[in-house]
């Protein structure tokens, strides 16, 4: 079970980030606000939704996941152990909380810049802790590939 979540968890990022590029041009698009706005915001919101979901299983059946068979201390002292059991999975938290509180927010502004100005604060931290939080292939520690097969 482990093995094929990691996949599609993994494969999912590409998923997240091409909502979040479309989220980015609707965002910055000029003229008046249209439909695609709110379509944009919701499909980001509902893409980061469908990660988080797999994160949460696949933490749940990870042997990496505090109580999974390691000793929180031990996992702890572990760099790439920690990032991968406690740091990864609660910033992605924050960045679900983000979006979904920007997009209330952006949904209940009074007019189009105000809901403008809300979603693109919510984006942007949402998109900072994805940028600094994701395992990417350049980092040290805990890089994991561009497109990944396989679990190992």
């Amino acid at each position: 079970m482990y093995a094929p979540l990691l996949v599609i968890h993994s494969w999912g990022r590409w998923l997240l980030l091409a909502a979040a590029a479309f989220a980015v041009v609707r965002l910055l698009a000029r003229g008046p606000a249209s439909p695609l706005d709110r379509v944009s915001r919701l499909a980001l919101v509902i893409a980061a939704d469908l990660m988080l979901t797999l994160g949460v299983l696949l933490w749940a059946v990870s042997p990496f996941r505090p109580g999974g068979g390691m000793p929180m201390g031990t996992m702890m002292k572990d760099k790439a152990l920690r990032f991968f059991s406690v740091e990864h999975p609660f910033s992605m938290v924050l960045v679900v909380v983000a979006l979904h509180v920007g997009s209330v927010l952006a949904r209940k502004a009074t007019d189009e810049h105000q809901a403008r100005k809300r979603w693109a604060v919510a984006l942007g931290v949402a998109l900072l802790l994805v940028a600094v939080m994701v395992p990417w292939p350049w980092r040290e520690l805990v890089a994991r590939p561009w497109f990944r097969l396989t679990a190992g």
